[in-house]
């Protein structure tokens, strides 16, 4: 299989208020493969190479590649590391009979965590985050700051998925809500 060339959608330092009640950094890397079981296929397909599919709408699987949920049969693959092998899942897909799309340089992911996520996340998105509603290993597409995001709650943080098309627009967003909320939150009442 040929060797294909990754590029960063964006080239953003992390954001480093210097409060570790916020943490914003673009990634470093990552890979995609959007997956999609064949509506003719037999059953219910539960693994792909190995990696278990959640079925549950708004889930995930797994940590590094972790499988997002988007639809009935169709998963979103994503490795943060550059070690992940995307070329032997294509094949895996190939050989398992689902259709498989190499969307790595359609995506632009942000790590977001701190004791003040929600708050930022609050401030553009009305999703229900409140970990009864959206616990860590849920995700969902939906809006932030008028433009799609793919929101992962992870244990300890959450991913963001933009598409490469806005992801000027929405790092400089995140990083303009950060610096306004911790700028409210430093002023005494």
């Amino acid at each position: 299989m040929a060797e294909l060339e990754h590029r960063q959608p964006l080239v953003a330092p992390a954001f480093a208020p210097g409060d570790a009640d916020l943490v914003l950094a673009p990634s470093v890397y990552i890979w995609a493969l959007q997956v999609q079981a064949h509506t003719s296929f037999p059953g219910t397909r539960t693994e792909l190479a190995g990696l278990a599919l959640p079925q549950a709408p708004n889930s995930a699987a797994g940590a590094d590649p972790v499988v997002l949920w988007l639809a009935p049969r169709r998963w979103l693959i994503v490795a943060g590391s550059a070690g992940a092998d995307i070329g032997a899942m294509l094949d895996a897909a190939a050989r398992a009979d689902v259709a498989a799309c190499d969307v790595s340089d359609g995506f632009f992911r942000v790590r977001l965590g701190g004791a003040l996520a929600l708050e930022l996340l609050a401030a553009g998105c009305a999703l229900d985050l409140h970990p009864q509603a959206f616990a860590p290993a849920a995700c969902a597409r939906t809006r932030l700051a008028r433009t799609g995001v793919l929101l992962h709650r992870r244990e300890t943080d959450f991913h963001l998925y933009f598409e490469r098309s806005v992801a000027a627009y929405a790092w400089c967003w995140l990083q303009t809500t950060a610096q306004a909320l911790l700028a409210a939150r430093a002023r005494p009442i």
